[in-house]
């Protein structure tokens, strides 16, 4: 019962923090559809999995500040969505029913972004070398993964719902693409100060 409490703490707390993933996730909704927004949350259920298997295996073996090195190639990244991210058509989108690529963009990223890394090097991959079966590993998974996208998908319903507003939705993607374009700022902000450490 520790471990349920435990895995869905956990993931609702990583499914409603702000950063990239749920900014993507709001991003997708607002410009695709509700469908396109839980695209986004199969990215981590991905790109999770070699990150879970080397931080388990591991982990005593990487140093946790290497990892910083991926805010410069995450910030770029947040970057380039931001300035896609303004300059949607709306109008364009309905008319032309342009791919969405929710799936990869979840995944590229969940790959740049260091959180997921840092989560199961520091706090998943520890709470997993306790457990004495895999059936304690398997139930830890399924209600921490439930937790972290049902998040996710139940704030893309609800964003969904108000999509019929075209004026709004440029307001809000414009909103978003500010944030991102922030996220941005931030990771290779924090690349340039872990830079001028070394």
């Amino acid at each position: 019962m520790e471990e349920v409490i435990l895995a869905a703490t956990l993931g609702l707390s990583g499914g409603i923090s702000p950063g990239p993933m749920l900014v993507l996730v709001l991003t997708q909704t607002i410009q695709h559809g509700f469908k396109e927004g839980i695209k986004v949350t199969l990215g981590p259920l991905v790109s999770d999995a070699p990150i879970i298997f080397v931080a388990y295996y591991f982990m005593d073996l990487i140093a946790i500040s290497y990892l910083d090195w991926l805010y410069l190639p995450g910030g770029l990244y947040l970057l380039y969505m931001a300035k896609h991210t303004w300059a949607v058509d709306f109008e364009g989108i309905k008319k032309n029913k342009a791919s969405a690529n929710s799936i990869k963009k979840g995944v590229i990223t969940n790959i740049l972004n260091p959180a997921p890394y840092m989560f199961w090097f520091t706090i998943g991959a520890p709470i997993l070398v306790k457990m004495n079966s895999s059936s304690q590993m398997t139930l830890f998974f399924v209600v921490f993964y439930l937790g972290l996208l049902g998040t996710k998908v139940l704030i893309a319903y609800l964003i969904s719902i108000g999509r019929s507003n075209t004026k709004v939705l440029e307001r809000l993607s414009k909103g978003l693409s500010l944030i991102i374009f922030g996220y941005g700022i931030y990771f290779i902000s924090a690349w340039l100060e872990m830079f001028g450490k070394a």
